[in-house]
C-alpha cells in the first residue's frame, strides 16, 4: 500500500530571499514536470503499441487528456508562483526583509497547492508508467 502524505506547513519565519529561493526551487521543480509531461505525451502519440491491447486507444486518449489537465494546471500554478515572486521581489526593493503575515500566509498556500500538485502528478507518472511498462511486456 502506498503511503499518502499529508502537507506540513514548515515555512516559519523566513525571510523574503529565502522564501525568494523556495519559489525559484518550484519554478525549476515545475519546468523539469512539463518536459516530463511532454515526453509522455510524444511517447503516447508516437509509439506503435500492438494493436492486440484491449482498450489501448481508450487508454492513450485518457492519458492525452490528463497530461493536457496537469500541464494547464502546471501552467497556472507557475503563473501564481511567479505573481508572488514579483511581489516579494518588490517588497526586497523596498529594502523590507521581513515578510508580512500576508505574504507568508499566500506563501502558505501556494506551498501547499505545489505539495498536492506534485502529489497528483507523482501518483499519474507511476501509473503511467506502470501502465506503459504492461504493454511493452505484452508486445
Amino acid at each position: 500500500m502506498k503511503q499518502i502524505l499529508k502537507f506540513k506547513r514548515i515555512e516559519n519565519d523566513k525571510d523574503v530571499n529565502e522564501l525568494r529561493y523556495t519559489l525559484s526551487i518550484w519554478l525549476k521543480d515545475l519546468s523539469f514536470l512539463n518536459t516530463e509531461l511532454n515526453f509522455m505525451r510524444t511517447l503516447l502519440k508516437f509509439s506503435s503499441f500492438s494493436n492486440n491491447i484491449p482498450n489501448l486507444f481508450e487508454r492513450i486518449q485518457l492519458s492525452l487528456k490528463e497530461i493536457e489537465t496537469l500541464e494547464e494546471e502546471n501552467s497556472d500554478l507557475i503563473k501564481s508562483i511567479e505573481e508572488h515572486d514579483n511581489k516579494l521581489y518588490n517588497l526586497l526593493k523596498s529594502n523590507e526583509l521581513t515578510c508580512g503575515n500576508i505574504y507568508s500566509k499566500e506563501h502558505e498556500n501556494l506551498a501547499e497547492i505545489v505539495f498536492h500538485s506534485k502529489e497528483k502528478y507523482r501518483h499519474f507518472k507511476s501509473n503511467f508508467i506502470e501502465y506503459i511498462s504492461s504493454i511493452i511486456q505484452q508486445t
